[in-house]
């Protein structure tokens, strides 16, 4: 199964790679929001491992890292 794309914005990007997330920071963005478990916070409506991240539709509106 391949994962389906998501649209991240360049702000989104710089964001995440302030905490951390290297490399092609979109397309990893991207792979996180698809293998992703809901979840309720005020930071966002998905979690992968120490990110929740803001996604609506397609859309990836914002990264936060979480301690753990």
């Amino acid at each position: 199964m391949r994962p389906r794309k998501y649209n991240v914005p360049e702000s989104v990007v710089r964001k995440a790679r302030r905490y951390g997330v290297y490399g092609d920071t979109k397309a990893r963005l991207s792979r996180m929001a698809f293998r992703s478990a809901p979840v309720t916070s005020n930071f966002g409506n998905r979690r992968f491992q120490s990110y929740v991240l803001l996604v609506e539709n397609e859309d990836i509106k914002d990264v936060t890292r979480v301690a753990v």
